[in-house]
């Protein structure tokens, strides 16, 4: 639900919607972490009617709680429910088997790092910078790609990479030994965990590293499909200015 309101929000947003498109984002918000990186995009762009709209109808979707307990009371409870969700429950701390990220997966082979959510900011800060040379329809799938690795999420939200189909379909249409290889990328992305592990023994402590390496290899994957769509990006608005050129040469 929140990948399909992000979508359809930035989908709108940029076609000059903007009510919609932000009333769309602020529905992404009911996951923020899912959200951030690309409310900070619009924010670059100064997207501000957007922001704003986004920003009225999430606090109209606090108004209840907001009426019942107070502005001050409800922001600080919710920051309090956030602490005690991601931080404080044993089953989100890195290494667990369900997590997923470059923490998670530094922690389960032993490397214990704090929250890398400043790298997501600081690799869309460099898009940003080299927005130009980027194609605009893959910055979405881009964003979320960098929300998923350096964010914090668990293995169910991989399905948030349905972006990186319609990418990857623009991109590789007719180029079948590519796009074999990025559908077999696809399909080991999204194997059964119950090929690697017993899911009944979750809470099993065994799981925490040997049966746990099974699954982080997900990761890996997503790096390789984060870095292939960049590169991927980056040439086909170099061969379109290439095209241009030549055509203006030849006039």
């Amino acid at each position: 639900i929140v990948t399909a309101c992000l979508a359809g929000g930035w989908v709108w947003a940029r076609r000059g919607h903007v009510w919609l498109g932000g009333i769309l984002i602020a529905f992404g918000t009911i996951k923020p972490q899912f959200a951030v990186l690309v409310l900070l995009w619009l924010l670059l762009e100064q997207r501000w009617k957007v922001l704003t709209t986004t920003a009225g109808f999430a606090l109209l979707m606090s108004l209840p709680e907001i009426l019942a307990s107070g502005p001050i009371v409800a922001f600080t409870g919710w920051l309090s429910a956030i602490s005690r969700y991601y931080h404080l429950n044993p089953y989100n701390a890195p290494g667990f088997i369900r997590n997923f990220g470059v923490q998670n997966f530094l922690a389960t082979i032993g490397f214990d790092v704090p929250p890398l959510l400043p790298i997501g900011v600081a690799a869309t800060m460099v898009l940003w910078w080299h927005r130009k040379r980027i194609a605009d329809p893959d910055v979405l799938p881009l964003l979320m790609g960098l929300a998923l690795l350096f964010g914090f999420s668990h293995d169910y939200d991989v399905s948030a990479l349905v972006l990186l189909l319609p990418a990857f379909w623009r991109h590789l249409r007719g180029r079948k030994v590519e796009a074999l290889a990025a559908a077999l990328l696809m399909l080991a992305l999204f194997l059964p965990q119950r090929l690697f592990w017993d899911t009944s023994r979750i809470m099993a402590p065994s799981l925490q590293l040997k049966d746990a390496l099974l699954v982080q290899y997900r990761v890996l994957v997503v790096v390789v499909f984060v870095v292939w769509l960049t590169v991927l990006a980056t040439r086909q608005l170099s061969d379109l200015h290439a095209v241009d050129g030549g055509e203006l040469r030849t006039r």
